[in-house]
């Protein structure tokens, strides 16, 4: 997999130094051994769906948009692909990221949403960062998150 970028908070992987990044695509190695089927990335971080279905994360983690609790880790960057233990069970068939937030959608239909909540993006009120299922009252569509806005997908 080859990606481009800064990779000043870590979203390309550990091994990547940043006077090699720029508009030339470089081989991300830290990745290398996932197989992907879906790649998603935010403001400084990036997600990572299997072909199993499993979701992993790496980057910034400001806002806890990857899944992973700041409090658990050593800092605010994860540098390597870190699987989000609280979905493992879970089959994840889609995903998408915003600027802080992440949404990924399993394959019972269950939409979970994690990150900045700053202006109600995870479609719930409470500030928990970490995944949580949205609840829906009536039929929903899927939307892609982006740039503050939403788009179909």
């Amino acid at each position: 997999m080859y990606g481009c970028g800064a990779n000043t908070k870590g979203e390309l992987g550990h091994r990547i130094k940043i006077k090699e990044i720029g508009v030339k695509p470089v081989l991300l190695t830290a990745v290398g051994h996932l197989p992907i089927a879906k790649i998603a990335a935010g403001d400084g971080f990036s997600i990572f769906q299997t072909t199993k279905g499993k979701l992993y994360t790496m980057g910034f983690n400001y806002q806890e948009q990857l899944g992973i609790d700041r409090k658990k880790t050593k800092g605010l960057l994860i540098k390597s692909p870190t699987l989000v233990i609280s979905l493992q069970e879970e089959t994840i068939v889609d995903i998408t990221a915003g600027n802080h937030h992440t949404l990924c959608l399993s394959d019972k239909g269950t939409l979970y949403s994690f990150g900045g909540n700053k202006k109600g993006q995870l479609g719930y009120k409470v500030k928990e960062a970490w995944p949580q299922e949205i609840h829906f009252t009536e039929p929903a569509r899927a939307e892609q998150a982006q740039e503050q806005k939403q788009k179909p997908l």
